[in-house]
């Protein structure tokens, strides 16, 4: 029997990152793996601005946007966002 209480990462160690060419997120809780991120061409960003760019990237891709299109991503936005 594991008494050992689960790890949890500290809301601190948490840092959001997006990437705008590709509109990839990712999540890092580490300095290595943040310095990892910045070194692959993503931007930190908070938490609420990561979900707003994932839901953006959602409308886009409704609307036919691919990653690599050459059309600016903002021309496949609903007119709404």
């Amino acid at each position: 029997m594991n008494t050992q209480a689960a790890i949890k990462p500290r809301p601190s160690q948490q840092r959001y990152w997006v990437q705008d060419k590709t509109r990839l997120c990712r999540m890092t809780m580490g300095a290595e793996y943040a310095d990892e991120a910045a070194r692959d061409g993503f931007r930190e960003v908070t938490l609420d601005e990561q979900e707003s760019f994932r839901e953006a990237t959602h409308a886009a891709k409704a609307n036919g946007w691919k990653p690599g299109s050459r059309k600016p991503f903002e021309s496949f936005l609903p007119a709404d966002q």
